[in-house]
């Protein structure tokens, strides 16, 4: 499963699951997600750039921890 607002992979059992009045379901990885998609309405325009481009820098700084 994918979390819906920033599509993050979600483990079974985690996250939050929101149902709509017409039977849409969405997942969320994280309550910020949530609080960003349903409560702010906040486009989610850069989110998956922003998250890929974290998660490169961290594991950018891993290899050079390794390396060292």
């Amino acid at each position: 499963m994918k979390c819906s607002y920033c599509g993050n992979e979600l483990r079974r059992g985690a996250g939050l699951m929101y149902i709509f009045r017409t039977g849409k379901i969405n997942y969320y990885c994280s309550n910020q997600c949530y609080q960003y998609d349903i409560v702010l309405h906040r486009a989610v325009k850069g989110a998956r750039k922003a998250a890929a481009a974290v998660a490169a820098q961290v594991k950018e700084g891993k290899e050079r921890k390794e390396k060292k």
